[in-house]
């Protein structure tokens, strides 16, 4: 921090082109980006992007790159909608510079395809990865560190489209790389550690998915402070295997922790937030607390309904966690219409044949069998 304090302060006295005080600027956002601090971090980017419009007219690499920056932390900081416009002018201005693959393009694209996963517009961000993944090995060959980096996003892509089992040996060859080039633990191993890990949840292999969650968290402990966004995160991912594998009771404080951590790290209505309170819910609804079960997944369906809107996917998961809990509460027309919500939204976002749809719509006939309404549970199909 006091070499980048000392690269801005000097640039700042130099006077002419300002591309190199807006690289010394980019610098000091990206200090404050890895040491979790957004709100500080996007007023270094808002300013380095500004630099490099200036220095450029509006087509340099210099100017995508801040551009990218811009839109993960915008990402990062739960607004999507931002990262997702800043994120593709990034790659329009690379792909403006230079006709064929390069670095910097390629890095653009994989940083396209996680804004478009978290808008739930999977396939879109699979194809947009595999271009990624293409250059980085025309760019730099299939043992590079960013090789490895588009290599876990493709796998998370292939999750979030339901495609979990093409995912793993892509993670398990990027997680090589990563141990090949680090000496001792470091965050890019900790990153492919917990990918395997959802992986191997995905596909049912839960308790195989606890080792390298555990690896990951006292990894990621081990480098950063509780307060860290990747220690919050990494806590309740470990939190949410051990609530798979059915292990409640060494479950629960794991993702109370995993809360308290998010609320620390992130600000006030963020969607990550959500996570540990989805999961908390889900394990308070196992345990028989139905009232905190609900005010759990109450909070969680209204911070991602805020962040992405009524027809994203990660918001019918909570319309469906919520609804199953009312289901046992009694509250059958607040219930139905979660289960109505999640049904419509997981069919339309993943189509009639995924494992997600199917659960939504085993949970919403269900419901309607249970309060006699046979006809249209029947209407609804399936098994």
């Amino acid at each position: 921090l006091p070499l980048v304090d000392t690269a801005v302060a000097v640039r700042r006295r130099v006077e002419g082109d300002p591309g190199p005080r807006g690289d010394a600027y980019l610098e000091r956002g990206v200090w404050a980006y890895n040491m979790g601090r957004y709100e500080e971090a996007l007023s270094w980017f808002d300013t380095a992007v500004a630099l490099h419009r200036q220095e450029s007219g509006g087509a340099s690499h210099a100017l995508g790159g801040a551009l990218s920056w811009l839109a993960v932390t915008h990402a990062d900081n739960g607004d999507i909608a931002a990262a997702e416009t800043l994120m593709r002018e990034s790659v329009a201005v690379h792909r403006s510079v230079t006709d064929g693959p390069t670095e910097d393009l390629a890095v653009a694209l994989k940083s396209l395809e996680d804004v478009l996963r978290d808008v739930g517009r999977v396939e879109e961000a699979v194809s947009v990865v595999y271009e990624a993944v293409a250059m980085f090995l025309e760019v730099f060959g299939d043992d590079h560190l960013e090789t490895a980096h588009a290599l876990n996003q493709l796998a998370s892509s292939l999750e979030d489209a339901g495609r979990a089992e093409e995912a793993i040996p892509l993670v398990e060859e990027g997680l090589a790389i990563r141990r090949a080039a680090f000496d001792g633990p470091h965050v890019e191993i900790a990153a492919s550690l917990g990918n395997l890990a959802n992986m191997l949840g995905a596909v049912g292999r839960r308790d195989e998915a606890l080792v390298p969650r555990r690896a990951a968290v006292a990894m990621l402990q081990e480098l950063f402070p509780p307060d860290h966004p990747y220690v919050a995160g990494s806590t309740t991912s470990l939190g949410t295997v051990l609530l798979r594998a059915d292990s409640l009771e060494s479950a629960e404080p794991v993702l109370l922790d995993g809360l308290r951590w998010s609320r620390l790290a992130f600000p006030e209505g963020h969607p990550v937030i959500a996570n540990a309170l989805a999961a908390l819910g889900t394990l308070y609804r196992r345990t028989g607390r139905l009232e905190a079960s609900a005010a759990s997944h109450e909070e969680a369906y209204a911070l991602r309904l805020g962040a992405f809107g009524a027809d994203h996917w990660n918001v019918a998961a909570s319309a469906l966690e919520l609804g199953r809990t009312y289901d046992e509460m009694g509250r059958d027309e607040d219930a139905e219409a979660h289960l109505r919500e999640a049904y419509r939204v997981l069919g339309e976002s993943f189509g009639p044949e995924d494992e997600r749809t199917g659960q939504a719509r085993d949970a919403l006939r269900a419901h309607l069998e249970r309060r006699g309404l046979l006809e249209q549970a029947a209407a609804l199909g399936g098994d």
